[in-house]
């Protein structure tokens, strides 16, 4: 019996053996895959990292035409609010209306043909 007990130790010792050195070779498949699939996805990072480099200039060189036509238009509009200043302040500074006792615009209010 001592035979067939270290025969069948033997046995499962090499079977167990050949189980791990099985799923040894799965794992190192395994890992060997991962690698591969991390380049991969390394790849396609570097290829997005690129694209969205490009649209950040972009997207930079965007903002920087609106803030070029906002400080065009901020200047326009300045000259435009001083212009009105300036015409405003002539009809305020305009002659009383003799039938009203108004001053200012309203003393420029549209006549009648009848009217001189």
């Amino acid at each position: 019996m001592d035979m067939d007990a270290d025969a069948f130790t033997n046995l499962l010792i090499s079977l167990v053996g050949g189980l791990v050195g099985v799923v040894f070779v799965l794992l190192r498949a395994d890992i060997k895959n991962l690698r591969a699939d991390l380049n991969g996805l390394r790849g396609e990072f570097n290829g997005l990292r690129g694209e969205f480099n490009e649209f950040r200039s972009d997207t930079n060189r965007g903002f920087d035409e609106v803030l070029a036509t906002q400080k065009e238009h901020g200047e326009r509009l300045s000259r435009l609010e001083t212009l009105v200043s300036v015409l405003m302040g002539q009809f305020r500074s305009g002659a009383t209306d003799p039938e009203t006792g108004e001053q200012g615009m309203l003393a420029y209010r549209a006549r009648g043909p009848d009217e001189a």
